[in-house]
């Protein structure tokens, strides 16, 4: 069978089921199988590599929860909580310091955001960004014996007060808009 999706897919969200027939009742069961490809299959990304928001990879380097889609800055959290997962080489297992160029959904009306920001689930700093700061800024983050060798390593930030453009009058817009990605880097 051939389908040819309405939008991009995600290997790492799509999910193999086997179909079972009958020889004269047709359908008679689905049995999930796995995932199309695991967290585990993730690409590496190396020490001093900048991972950029605004573009999609041939070969994935992270998995994302809470972000919207791809934008030509980079890309929005919509929700309250956003995530990202990824795996580091050898080398940027060892890095000492994640640097990242984040922007707020800020306006007169909506006049800062802040995030916590944990990694494996240990704290490691907060994202404040007001209205009349330049943008984007950037924030370091000191992550030193927080992440895990060759294995998958979330990154998460618990946003404080996402709001929608919609809701503050601005445009039509209804995600709830907290922190704006564009790119992290381990050093």
């Amino acid at each position: 069978t051939y389908f040819k999706p309405s939008k991009i897919l995600n290997l790492f969200e799509a999910e193999i089921y086997d179909l079972e027939f009958e020889s004269h009742g047709g359908l008679s069961d689905i049995k999930y199988r796995s995932k199309f490809k695991d967290k585990k299959d993730l690409k590496s990304i190396k020490y001093g590599e900048v991972l950029t928001f605004s573009s999609v990879r041939e070969e994935q380097t992270y998995l994302s929860s809470g972000l919207s889609t791809v934008e030509k800055f980079g890309r929005w959290s919509d929700s309250k909580k956003s995530t990202i997962t990824f795996k580091l080489d050898m080398a940027s297992c060892k890095s000492k310091e994640l640097s990242m160029n984040l922007r707020g959904f800020v306006t007169k009306s909506n006049p800062e955001q802040k995030a916590e920001v944990l990694l494996n689930n240990e704290y490691i700093g907060e994202v404040k960004i007001k209205a009349h700061e330049p943008q984007p800024k950037e924030f370091s983050f000191g992550i030193s014996k927080k992440t895990k060798c060759e294995e998958v390593n979330t990154l998460e930030f618990k946003i404080e007060n996402p709001v929608s453009p919609k809701s503050l009058g601005v445009n039509s817009d209804t995600r709830t808009l907290g922190i704006g990605f564009e790119s992290m880097i381990f050093q």
